[in-house]
């Protein structure tokens, strides 16, 4: 098996089978200065115990006239500071060089993406008990 490429230990799968199916959900405001009607744009932060991988989802009001697109960040992995596009040739990123959302508390100011700044004001049951 290690000839063909098995037989490795998996160091993730614990991680994974114990937190299959757990997203820790947070409420959050964008203060979006970037436009000129300056909006305050209600979003949820989905953090994926299982992966570490993270989702923004936009929370549209009903007839805002926005499109109808929700998806913010796609489920992924979400790197810290500025966003960098790295090469192939690149050096893969290390584990603490990754979001991890254990360290976000409600009420806390969160910086994101490089500059998008998401005030969490709530955070699920589930959430709040992890």
């Amino acid at each position: 098996e290690v000839m063909l490429g098995g037989g490795h230990i998996n160091a993730d799968m614990q991680q994974f089978l114990e937190n299959d199916r757990k997203v820790l959900r947070f409420f959050c405001i964008m203060d979006d200065l970037q436009t000129p009607q300056f909006e305050r744009r209600p979003f949820v932060i989905l953090f994926f115990l299982a992966d570490e991988q993270v989702e923004i989802r936009e929370m549209y009001p009903l007839n805002c006239g926005r499109d109808n697109f929700p998806i913010f960040f796609r489920k992924g992995k979400m790197p810290l500071g500025n966003c960098r596009v790295d090469g192939p040739q690149a050096q893969p990123r290390k584990k603490h060089e990754y979001v991890d959302a254990r360290e976000w508390n409600v009420g806390t100011e969160v910086t994101l993406l490089g500059n998008y700044r998401f005030l969490i004001y709530d955070a699920d049951e589930f959430t709040r008990q992890y």
